[in-house]
């Protein structure tokens, strides 16, 4: 045994205060001077069986320090402050001095703005700052004072062993990471994009949100380890010392780091990616240094916590998934390169830069649509084989049928995470308008409800703005329009198909049936009335343009009430309804998922007499085709290998529907099943 552990002994019950910290160090150094002056004349074993034996109690070991007995009783005196009332002392200097640091970077960030970007405006928001940091700071400072001048229990000296271990180790881990990202601004604004002085200044205040948390955090420990060493007097040398090592060790391994970053600075890809592992690699060695050598800093340096470990496992686990699932991975692109054209007739295409409308003028009698819905592409590694066989099984069906243009009626991607992993939905459209450009066929789109799902990585206005980079000027097969009305929906648009000698032969109308209400799980949307007035207004546009009443064709998502109004009637026998084939294969209570909502669309429709066919897709088991009203209402085969549990393996419902226009501008609609072609 030690001087200092005797005399750690001696004050193990005595409640904590400044007098006993005060006594404590002076007892300590007194013991120190009895010990050498017996050690001249005994050995070291004998000299502390002396000490231990004449000043074995705190008394004893106070009077040799020149505490009267009146003084020494008073340190044991029994303290009325509970565990809870210091715990709210504790917590309102903390609250103090968080805000004091927090205002004092707010101070320093306001005045680099007001000299980078010479706002006056910053040197008054510094002022204000700089006072509210004053303010916090002097309040931290007396309330400090206080908690030094009380005496507190054994109960609340546990309490502030277990803190002080706790802020050790934030202390190291911060001061580890702090020094890693600055090594990593160095890296990025220096060396990887060789940036001058102005420029790596600006990259550096666009990170200053990071930087102020770190410092903010940095400073937060340091200053509770001082306050903490008030208490701990006898680790304050050792753990200065510990984290001055720490500091220098790291700074030398990360400068290492930059310095060999030095060398292999041309591909930005390759450096930011060796840099990771090398950060990944010091972090390893920092936990090995809090299992192993922290403990000659702390009390207690292990604590398993069963929960904690379970919560952080987890949310590790959430965010690598989540992070894992935006990936862009781009598994399709070597089958997609393979791909080659599909023979087709050539057709003149015009597209008017005011209205938005894609003109397609044929060169033979007839003309084929061929309506593919629901593809359903993951995008992901895990939907790497489902992907495949959609990808595959929109080949067989163009191969065969050879279309002049190739109609998806939505869902062509899932980013919904569940089923494909997945949450990037601008990949697969990608890989699905590269895919159609190698086929070389003109195609368009519209929206249905997954495509910007609420977790997908892109919203409605970035796929928007994707779908025109990719669009006929550039991939000269998409006819996706650059210009759009203003109405509700996304896609909203008109294509004519003309005769060789100009007539209008049919138009068709591709119209944003949206996806959700947002008034619980699955509250499908409708066709808007200010998209039904913008089709209207269209319809009598043409007819006054041609002199008579045009044909036209309808293709959205999400089937209209009047699909489930003409199969229920069907059902029942109603002689309302003709029809032409297919079936309803959803086996779910609402057999046709249309929205809750009535949409106006189908009886302007009617009153029109323009629209005589209406194509959806969204029920992928369902491919019935009925005439009701005067109008043929129907579903397109589905493609969907992913999104539905066990839709991989049933195979009747897969297919495609072909439209063949006449020149008369009638037309005749067949399914195509996957199963009779491959």
């Amino acid at each position: 045994m030690t001087i200092k552990e005797l005399t750690k002994l001696l004050f193990e019950d005595t409640p904590i205060s400044a007098q006993t910290i005060e006594a404590k160090e002076r007892i300590e150094k007194n013991l120190e001077k009895i010990y050498k002056e017996i050690r001249n004349e005994h050995n070291e074993i004998e000299t502390m069986g002396i000490i231990m034996t004449k000043y074995n109690n705190i008394k004893e070991a106070g009077s040799l320090a020149g505490y009267s007995m009146e003084e020494i009783d008073s340190w044991s005196q029994k303290q009325d402050m509970d565990l809870k009332h210091y715990k709210k002392m504790i917590n309102g200097f903390k609250a103090a001095l968080y805000i004091g640091i927090f205002m004092g970077i707010c101070t320093v960030v306001y005045i680099i703005n007001s000299f980078v970007y010479r706002t006056p405006a910053n040197l008054l928001y510094s002022a204000i700052s700089l006072v509210l940091a004053a303010i916090a700071l002097r309040k931290s400072v007396m309330m400090k004072q206080k908690i030094c001048d009380t005496s507190v229990s054994t109960e609340c000296r546990s309490f502030m062993v277990g803190e002080h271990d706790k802020c050790v180790k934030k202390t190291i881990n911060t001061l580890v990471f702090f020094i890693a990202y600055i090594v990593y601004l160095l890296l990025v604004c220096i060396y990887l994009f060789e940036l001058k002085y102005p420029e790596t200044v600006q990259y550096i205040l666009s990170q200053n949100i990071i930087i102020e948390v770190i410092c903010f955090l940095l400073l937060k420990h340091l200053c509770m380890l001082r306050f903490y060493n008030y208490y701990f007097q006898n680790k304050t040398q050792l753990i200065r010392k510990q984290i001055k090592r720490i500091a220098v060790c790291t700074s030398v391994y990360f400068g290492v780091v930059l310095a060999g970053m030095n060398f292999i600075a041309k591909k930005t890809d390759v450096v930011l990616n060796l840099y990771y592992v090398l950060a990944v690699l010091a972090a390893i060695f920092v936990l090995g240094y809090n299992l192993t050598l922290r403990g000659k800093m702390v009390s207690r340096n292990i604590v398993v916590n069963k929960k904690r470990i379970i919560c952080i496992g987890l949310s590790v686990a959430l965010v690598f998934s989540y992070s894992f699932m935006k990936m862009d991975f781009w598994m399709m692109q070597p089958y997609i390169s393979s791909v080659s054209a599909v023979d087709h007739n050539e057709n003149s295409i015009d597209y008017d830069e005011e209205t938005g409308v894609y003109t397609i003028t044929k060169t033979q009698k007839d003309f084929k649509i061929l309506q593919l819905t629901d593809i359903h592409l993951g995008g992901s590694v895990f939907s790497y084989s489902k992907d495949h066989k959609a990808f595959e099984a929109v080949r067989d069906l163009i191969e065969y049928t050879k279309p002049d243009f190739v109609m998806v009626t939505g869902d062509l991607v899932f980013p919904l995470g569940v089923m494909s992993y997945s949450l990037n939905n601008e990949t697969p459209i990608m890989e699905f308008a590269s895919f159609m450009r190698n086929i070389g066929i003109p195609w368009g789109f519209v929206y249905g409800n997954h495509e910007s799902e609420f977790s997908a990585t892109a919203t409605s206005e970035d796929l928007n703005e994707l779908f025109k980079t990719l669009s006929y000027k550039t991939s000269k097969t998409l006819l996706y329009p650059y210009v759009q009305p203003d109405i509700t929906g996304r896609n909203n648009q008109m294509i004519q198909i003309c005769n060789e000698d100009g007539s209008l032969n049919q138009a068709l109308f591709l119209i944003d049936s949206n996806d959700y209400t947002n008034e619980g799980i699955n509250a499908y949307d409708y066709i808007h009335d200010d998209q039904v007035e913008w089709y209207k207004e269209n319809v009598e546009m043409l007819k006054s343009q041609y002199g008579e009443n045009v044909s036209s064709l309808a293709f959205f998502h999400i089937p209209l009430q009047e699909y489930r109004t003409a199969n229920d009637l069907y059902e029942k026998g109603d002689d309302q309804v003709k029809y032409f084939f297919g079936e309803i294969g959803e086996t779910m209570i609402n057999k046709i998922c249309c929205s809750e909502y009535p949409s106006s669309f189908f009886d302007t429709a009617v009153s029109l007499n323009s629209t005589k066919a209406m194509f959806c897709g969204h029920d992928h088991y369902n491919n019935i085709s009925l005439e009701y009203e005067g109008i043929r209402l129907t579903y397109g085969m589905s493609i969907d290998y992913l999104a539905m549990p066990g839709i991989e393996n049933d195979t009747k419902q897969r297919g495609g529907t072909l439209i063949t226009l006449h020149e008369d501008s009638s037309f005749d609609v067949e399914q195509v099943k996957l199963t009779d072609i491959q």
